[in-house]
């Protein structure tokens, strides 16, 4: 449900915002691959999870975007960001010799309203992200399912960073981008919350194209 509050309030942004701006607006769509590497819990102590073990570590990350040229030095922007799977395993004794195996996995995809600025072909951003979290956790004891969890979850982001279009053509750019994401950490009572959990950073850096119409 928030994901669908937050595409429609964008959309009602882009339907106020272009009509009022209808002599200067262009639009444009694009999209990039990048490396995407989330920081770990340094928060995280005793309990089954620490900071060495926590989720954490670089995945890739593909996103695309569409935007409004609202005036010659400002845009706006929805920017959807698929990224891929963080992914932890341990092990404990739940009673004598019996063992257990947990694999704990995690996948966010981020729904970022952004404004861009221009300064020649630098172009600084700054927005909010929705990030919704798919968290699953699966114990086996032997060769037998002893649990499985899976739920799905949000977080609010502020996004910053910034891009270079380099043009090719008038209306076709090569635009190296880097975003930084900051977020809040999840419930450290709820253990499918405890053992998905990673730090309240990810840096993301790429390479895309965009098209101006």
């Amino acid at each position: 449900m928030s994901s669908r509050i937050v595409v429609a309030v964008v959309a009602a942004v882009f339907c106020i915002v272009t009509p009022a701006t209808a002599q200067d607006a262009r639009a444009y769509v694009g999209g990039s691959l990048s490396l995407l590497t989330q920081s770990r819990d340094s928060s995280l102590s005793g309990g089954t999870a620490t900071e060495e073990e926590s989720l954490g570590g670089s995945t890739w990350a593909a996103s695309g975007v569409i935007g409004v040229q609202i005036s010659e030095r400002l845009a706006i922007e929805f920017e959807p960001m698929l990224a891929g799977e963080y992914s932890r395993e341990y092990s404990y004794r739940p009673a004598g010799s019996l063992l257990t195996d947990v694999t704990a996995t995690r996948r966010d995809t981020f729904l970022t309203f952004q404004v861009r600025g221009r300064y020649g072909v630098f172009e600084p951003v700054g927005g909010i992200s929705y990030v919704r979290q798919r968290r699953t956790r699966v114990a086996m004891t032997g060769q037998i399912r002893s649990s499985a969890e899976e739920r799905s979850g949000g977080a609010l982001a502020v996004t910053v960073g910034g891009d270079f279009a380099l043009p090719v053509t008038p209306s076709f750019f090569v635009v190296p981008s880097a975003r930084l994401f900051l977020s809040s950490n999840g419930n450290d009572d709820d253990p499918l919350e405890r053992d998905t959990r990673t730090g309240s950073a990810a840096f993301r850096i790429g390479v895309g194209v965009r098209v101006l119409f």
